[in-house]
């Protein structure tokens, strides 16, 4: 499958990936997928007076899922939660150009943002 530059560039050379340590304040996780049937994320975000301040993904699974992820936390850093739930699935298909086959992986990321923000 060809993936466009975008997407291998945030692949190859994330930013975010990794996790905080154990006595990191103001820490959120969740986590989205099935193990052994499909990808997996894990979002951490750092949230102090309703701000995203900084975050950390891990993730098993396809170069699609990493780049969607990578992008998002990108993007959601120093937003506020009510600004970070704009960063939609279909904001990441359409911004990352993800193949139809692909979807899947904004989805789950999607999923797992929802998840987090929940948990806050």
């Amino acid at each position: 499958m060809f993936y466009n530059e975008k997407i291998l560039k945030l692949f190859r050379e994330p930013h975010y990936a990794g996790e905080f340590s154990a006595n990191t304040p103001h820490v959120v996780t969740a986590q989205s997928g099935n193990p052994g049937q499909t990808d997996v994320v894990q979002l951490q975000l750092q949230i102090i007076n309703n701000k995203i301040v900084a975050a950390k993904f891990k993730c098993s699974g396809s170069i699609c899922t990493v780049a969607s992820a990578e992008y998002l936390l990108g993007n959601i850093i120093n937003k506020t939660i009510i600004e970070a739930l704009s960063y939609t699935s279909q904001r990441i298909i359409a911004d990352l150009q993800l193949p139809e086959q692909r979807i899947n992986s904004a989805l789950l990321v999607e999923d797992c943002l929802q998840k987090v923000l929940k948990n806050e």
